[in-house]
């Protein structure tokens, strides 16, 4: 072969090679990713001009900046405040802040958000994918051996192994105590949103993050923020209270002084003065409280009822949310409704979503053709029937949520049913209204319900705008809500499973937007070229009281059908035991070949599920 052919190839295979090389490192980055991964920091309120800014000359934030001091500290900073104080407004600024003084040092972050569903927003090993990702983005250098450590991973193209968060701690540990000049900062907002079993281990790793980096010369920071609770002792580094902060107070001010609305008249100044004394350093309770004064402004009260009125505001953040829903019942119905969505969905709904989903529960079966009303309106809607409690994200598309975690640790222990009084003690003394176990039941009911709607329409008429809405949502989490009531299945949840499940007109509906089997949601419907029985779609997602009724209307335990190839064996490769014991009880045949697992010890077995096995 000549030269010139010789050098040819090499370069050929050196292309391959690299782009192969490339390819393998995009899809282990993107398995690093999830859904609204950094959402929570796009949605936290800008804060008002000329506040914030106290914390960048404070003496503890010097000290921390200041590299010549980085041995006493190992560049660690908790900045801690009460609920509602405003630490991820600050935590935000800080970051934009730094982003403009360091241009040329990596910026990571990272903001726990409770109000998900998703678990990965609120997790430690969300945080640490996150960190991850955003480190190997801003630094390209470290992906070569990114690649090398975690190629094995990835076969037939995909990510097929679960990211451990070991794995990850020890990796970011790793590069930034060996890359060259590697310069990092991160900001990691609401710790104490994340699992209360991670936050001891959260604070140790990022203390000996930094002692770690600190040994090995590298310049890296690390800024955490939380509540009080839990305490935790650490042996070096620096801390910041908000209530203990003077400027914070005058933020406090400066924020009264912009958003309030009226003029200079010597009673709106004792209004504005008195927001401020009764304020006790928490700023989610003076936007609250601003709020509604501004309300009460624009409908005409005079400053003396205004007065009135803010007298009556507890100072308490429960409390003022509690006041909130017990100045009126009207449309209590609803409003329970759109907090048990709130509290229980299983992923982020979206505004047209959880209206519909509200309606559902509550609106008559004639109204069900009603079409959706504009955007702005279901964005009022669902404001005024929460009294200000859930808002908008500014993502896209938007997603609703609680406009503060204390809301939702609130309407756990609160019975809005009990009368005008609420209760909010956490004795319990009056069951509060959204037990997990009733809210689950309710949510999954009214996905039957919306889904065997769905199904009248498709076999008799044009689908309305509304009943494309749900959906995605009701086919794909129906079941799941109905596991999470812990399989206790109310009467009437079981019936509407069964009807689901026995008419073939609405079992092929669901499965054209759901396959169960595969666990995969089609956005636009499929063909099911064949059903299998009820009873093995039951014992596939294991409704123990649904099989029940399936078994005594003589369902054959043995039919054959479906992707495990019968109820036996979709029971044992998901787990049931208890639709398992009942099957065999009813003579299931242990030894039928079929389906993707072959027989029922080694679906079982593959299925990872030792005490069916």
């Amino acid at each position: 072969m000549a030269q010139g052919d010789n050098h040819g190839t090499l370069v050929n295979n050196h292309y391959h090679f690299q782009r192969s090389q490339k390819d393998k490192c995009c899809t282990l980055l993107e398995s690093l990713t999830f859904d609204r991964m950094n959402a929570r920091l796009r949605n936290v309120a800008t804060p008002v001009p000329h506040t914030c800014r106290w914390l960048r000359t404070s003496e503890k934030f010097l000290a921390w900046i200041d590299e010549g001091r980085i041995q006493e500290h190992h560049g660690f900073l908790w900045i801690k405040g009460k609920p509602g104080s405003g630490k991820s407004t600050i935590m935000k600024d800080t970051v934009s802040w730094s982003e403009r003084a360091w241009p040329t040092q990596i910026i990571l972050t990272y903001f726990f958000n409770a109000r998900s569903s998703d678990r990965l927003e609120k997790s430690s090993l969300g945080l640490y994918r996150s960190l991850l990702h955003q480190l190997l983005m801003a630094c390209p250098d470290t992906q070569t051996r990114f690649v090398t450590r975690f190629v094995s991973k990835k076969r037939d193209g995909k990510v097929l192994e679960e990211w451990a968060e070991e794995e990850l701690k020890n990796f970011l540990i790793e590069l930034v105590t060996t890359q060259q000049h590697l310069s990092v900062a991160m900001f990691i907002d609401a710790l104490d949103e994340g699992s209360s079993d991670d936050i001891r281990s959260m604070v140790s790793y990022f203390w000996n993050f930094t002692r770690y980096a600190t040994s090995a010369g590298a310049v890296t920071r690390v800024c955490l923020s939380s509540r009080h609770f839990p305490y935790i002792t650490i042996q070096k580094g620096l801390s910041i209270v908000l209530e203990k902060q003077l400027q914070h107070g005058h933020d406090i001010e400066t924020y009264i002084q912009q958003k309030f609305v009226g003029d200079d008249s010597p009673q709106m100044s004792v209004l504005r003065r008195r927001v401020r004394d009764r304020s006790t350093g928490t700023f989610l309770w003076v936007v609250l409280t601003v709020t509604m004064l501004n309300k009460l402004y624009d409908q005409g009260k005079k400053p003396a009822a205004m007065l009135q009125r803010l007298n009556e505001v507890p100072q308490d953040l429960q409390e003022l949310f509690a006041n909130s829903l017990s100045r009126d019942v009207e449309d209590i119905g609803e409003r329970i409704a759109l907090f048990r969505w709130m509290l229980y969905s299983l992923r982020p709904l979206d505004p047209a979503e959880l209206y519909v989903a509200v309606q559902q529960a509550c609106s008559s079966e004639d109204e069900d053709d009603e079409e959706i009303p504009t955007e702005d309106w279901v964005a009022r809607y669902l404001v005024n029937c929460s009294r200000g409690l859930v808002e908008l994200t500014s993502t896209t598309p938007p997603v609703v949520q609680f406009i503060h975690e204390t809301v939702r640790e609130f309407l756990l222990k609160v019975n809005l049913l009990g009368g005008n009084d609420l209760n909010v003690n956490t004795s319990h003394t009056v069951p509060p209204d959204f037990e997990g176990h009733d809210c689950h039941i309710a949510i999954a009911e009214d996905c039957l319900r919306y889904l065997l709607g769905l199904g009248l329409q498709t076999s008799s008429s044009a689908i309305s705008t509304r009943q494309h809405i749900l959906t995605e949502y009701a086919a794909e989490f129906w079941w799941q809500h109905a596991q999470e009531s812990n399989q206790m299945c109310s009467q009437t949840l079981s019936t509407l499973a069964v009807e689901l499940l026995t008419d073939e007109n609405n079992l092929g509906t669901w499965l054209q937007h759901y396959d169960v089997d595969a666990s995969q949601l089609h956005i636009v419907p499929i063909t099911i070229p064949d059903l299998a029985s009820p009873l093995y779609y039951a014992a596939r997602i294991g409704l123990v009281e649904v099989v029940v009724i399936l078994l005594e209307q003589k369902a054959e335990v043995n039919a054959q059908g479906g992707e495990y190839g019968n109820a036996l064996q979709a029971a044992l490769a998901n787990g049931h035991e208890k639709v398992v014991q009942m099957l065999l009880e009813q003579g299931a045949d242990v030894n039928a070949q079929g389906g993707k697992h072959g027989n029922a010890l080694q679906a079982a077995s593959l299925g990872g599920h030792e005490r069916v096995v």
